[in-house]
């Protein structure tokens, strides 16, 4: 019993170490609770769809399916198993158990422990070397024994450079590697094994980086590729040393902090796993090759084991164990499957995710029922297309296609437009205008008709909650013999509209159309920009050819609350109606709202509403521009951005803050 008495002494010594990570079953545990032992007792089998995951805690060894994530055997193996390896005919599994003084030897087929391999010491990493020979680091003695497999005898043995080490051995059996884990800058040593008595052969220059947290060996190109979670001088990264000189390589920079390495069954692909510091924890994959990046994948949530599948398509990660697509793909954006919205939506949205193995990208395409729409790629991956006709009520169909050198991808999903839906938390009132419209308004938004702004009459003034500004929603109309229901004038005044609105406020992006569309059975226009002050301006513009009359229906809204205000203003236009009337109107509008509150009242200010009104009438006289206000009216500028204000004005239409009392 002096043995196992010793191994357990050693398991309370580096209880710390050894169990703070370890979880149960089907936990998840944060990376940052890895353990000094490289992540060993994780092993993904690169020939066949196979994991081996031991769990120090139940002394279990788990068989896992890593295409279906299924457990398909559970084989309690001995005390602690820390260290797993595969021989050379990926035949048998050896695994160390650190709560032991023993090898358990496997058989893969049988999924059955064959033999014990009595070592008189307690292992910590186990790797299988020539025939018949193990390298195995002791965590009872400190040392690294090379040992005969059949008999368990230690044939010689090696220090590490100063405290607990794991190893790795080539595949053809002639070197091994003893890295210590327990210093910084780690320390890593080469041993030649062609017989049995190993020989010194290198050691690093002590440059390396600090923190160790794993490593993965590249024996074909002669690469250590290092996950370090803390900078030696060079940065974060995957940290590359000579599997031969161990001279340092270089780096391949990665956010901070790495944690996870893993190479591909291929070997042409190094794969290392970043957490924290503020971003989302991500894999990087480097071509072994060049060091070209290859892509990014995050991750939905934090993992503490991470393997490449044998199929090169994915990542096997734990815990809980789980797949990670390493391939390229699209998921919707907006609007959301199977949403269902009380409007037309102005654009459609999709998410491209690159994965490690997009290459040669040349055309991207969204689809709405069949159409195909002009789509871009935005910042972030974002495939966007403008709706440039506004679609009806109904289900609605979005195929979203990518062609590139790797590959077609695509996918499709549903939404359904009712514009009868109404607006949770929003109850409206019909309001109707002897002009010749009705619209539905919020009841609790405050009303005021026939608003006299700065000698221009707005037939309806709505305004409702504040943020950096007020929202504001105004109704104008007046007839117009140059008005068109057809695409050219509303080409034109789209035109017309962006370019005043830029020019006036330089920093002004168009977000949204401009989009055609149908209102009370006329031709329509909405667009929206957002400001340089973080203010959207949502114009929509309504002809009746026939009536030689527009409508123009403007929104006013803090950008921080367009996405709550938008479903009532939609829900607005849905339901604005126009109706005939005889009634004599007043003027039309001369100072326009939305340069009021852009710029303020500068005389090119309102040519914007001028343009809305004459965008088709290229032969129309340019009007006579009034001054800003009647000089005979005493102005106050606004106490906040000394915008004038108007006799009437409670609140600076520019700002929104309310005037001095």
């Amino acid at each position: 019993m002096e043995g196992r008495t010793e191994a357990w002494l050693v398991l309370l010594i580096l209880g710390p170490i050894l169990l703070a990570g370890v979880p149960a079953r089907g936990a998840t545990v944060a990376p940052a609770t890895l353990r000094q032992n490289g992540n060993q007792q994780f092993l993904v089998d690169t020939h066949l769809p196979l994991l081996f995951f031991a769990n120090v805690y139940s002394d279990d060894l788990l068989f896992i399916n890593t295409t279906s994530g299924e457990t398909i055997a559970d084989l309690h193996v001995g005390a602690a198993p820390m260290s797993l390896d595969l021989s050379a005919d990926d035949s048998t599994l050896y695994a160390a158990l650190s709560g032991d003084t023993k090898i358990a030897v496997i058989d893969i087929a049988s999924r059955s422990v064959t033999r014990t391999i009595e070592l008189g010491f307690a292992p910590w990493s186990v790797r299988h070397s020539r025939p018949d020979r193990l390298v195995v680091s002791g965590a009872s003695d400190g040392l690294v024994h090379f040992i005969n497999e059949t008999t368990g005898a230690t044939l010689a043995t090696v220090r590490p450079y100063l405290s607990l080490a794991i190893v790795e051995a080539a595949p053809n059996g002639t070197a091994f590697l003893v890295i210590d884990v327990g210093t910084d800058p780690v320390k890593i040593q080469r041993f030649a094994s062609i017989n049995d008595t190993p020989t010194f052969e290198a050691i690093d220059d002590h440059d390396l980086g600090i923190n160790f947290q794993m490593e993965a060996v590249n024996w074909e190109q002669g690469v250590i590729y290092l996950a370090l979670g803390g900078p030696y001088g060079y940065g974060y990264g995957v940290e590359m040393a000579s599997a031969v000189s161990l001279n340092r390589l270089g780096l391949l920079g990665t956010a901070p902090y790495p944690a996870l390495t893993a190479l591909s069954p291929d070997r042409q692909t190094v794969y290392l796993e970043t957490f924290g510091a503020g971003t989302a924890d991500t894999v990087w994959a480097f071509n072994t090759s060049t060091g070209a990046r290859l892509g990014t994948v995050s991750l939905d949530s934090p993992i503490q084991f991470m393997g490449a599948a044998a199929d090169g398509e994915s990542l096997v990660v734990a815990d809980p164990v789980r797949r990670v697509s390493l391939r390229p793909f699209l998921s919707a954006a907006y609007p959301a499957p199977d949403a269902v919205l009380g409007f037309s939506p102005a654009f459609i949205e999709a998410q491209l995710h690159r994965g490690t193995q997009l290459s040669g990208l040349s055309q991207v395409a969204i689809d709405l029922n069949g159409r195909s729409l002009n789509t871009r790629i935005l910042t972030g991956d974002v495939l966007r297309a403008d709706l440039d006709t506004a679609v009806t009520d109904g289900a609605q169909t979005v195929a979203v296609t990518l062609v590139a050198a790797s590959g077609t991808i695509s996918t499709q999903w549903n939404f359904t437009v009712d514009s009868t839906l109404p607006v949770p938390g929003v109850e409206f009132a019909t309001f109707q205008h002897p002009s010749g419209f009705r619209i539905p308004v919020p009841t609790t938004w405050k009303r005021a008709t026939n608003v006299n702004l700065n000698g221009s009459i707005f037939e309806l003034e709505l305004t409702g909650p504040s943020g950096n500004v007020v929202t504001t929603i105004f109704v104008d109309t007046d007839r117009d013999p140059t008005v068109r229901e057809d695409p050219s004038y509303f080409q034109s005044a789209a035109q017309n509209i962006s370019t005043i609105i830029t020019s006036t406020d330089p920093g002004a992006q168009r977000f949204e159309g401009p989009t055609s569309r149908r209102i009370s059975n006329h031709s329509a226009l909405t667009m929206a920009f957002l400001g340089s002050d973080a203010v959207i301006f949502k114009i929509a513009l309504v002809v009746d050819e026939s009536e030689a009359r527009y409508w123009l229906i403007l929104l006013t809204v803090d950008a921080a609350m367009y996405d709550s205000v938008n479903p009532i203003f939609e829900h607005m236009l849905s339901g604005f109606q126009t109706f005939p009337t005889e009634s004599s109107l007043t003027a039309g509008l001369t100072v326009p709202v939305l340069a009021i509150l852009i710029t303020g009242l500068t005389a090119d200010a309102i040519l914007i509403f001028w343009a809305i009104r004459k965008s088709n009438a290229s032969s129309s006289a340019r009007p006579v521009l009034p001054a800003p206000l009647d000089p005979t009216i005493a102005v106050e500028p606004c106490p906040n951005c000394k915008t004038p204000l108007g006799p009437e004005d409670s609140y600076c239409r520019h700002c929104g803050r309310p005037r001095s009392p």
